[in-house]
């Protein structure tokens, strides 16, 4: 399982995002994802690989759970921090921590 931290570049914390918009700021563009029920705060499937996310303070932790390429999954987590850094407000980054 491949895991990520998006967070906000300066204070490494969670970036704001309210609970009614998780569905346009957690669903990559044009990368053929869906929102699926499931454990966590948020997730989405990707093909047979679903993805889970946590609103944590040191950040939004995001799981791979199911075959995915390490590119796939790095552009998708490219994708993400762009439209959350978007939706927040802020400068965000993102690191693999597994």
């Amino acid at each position: 399982m491949r895991e990520y931290l998006i967070r906000t570049a300066s204070t490494h914390q969670l970036p704001a995002i309210h609970h009614n918009r998780l569905v346009q700021v957690l669903v990559p563009a044009g990368l053929g994802c869906e929102q699926v029920d499931g454990w966590g705060d948020f997730r989405i499937r990707c093909g047979t690989t679903q993805v889970a996310f946590s609103a944590e303070d040191p950040g939004w932790p995001v799981a791979f759970d199911g075959p995915m390429p390490e590119t796939d999954c790095e552009r998708l987590v490219i994708t993400l921090t762009q439209q959350i850094e978007q939706a927040a407000g802020e400068d965000c980054e993102w690191l693999q921590i597994a």
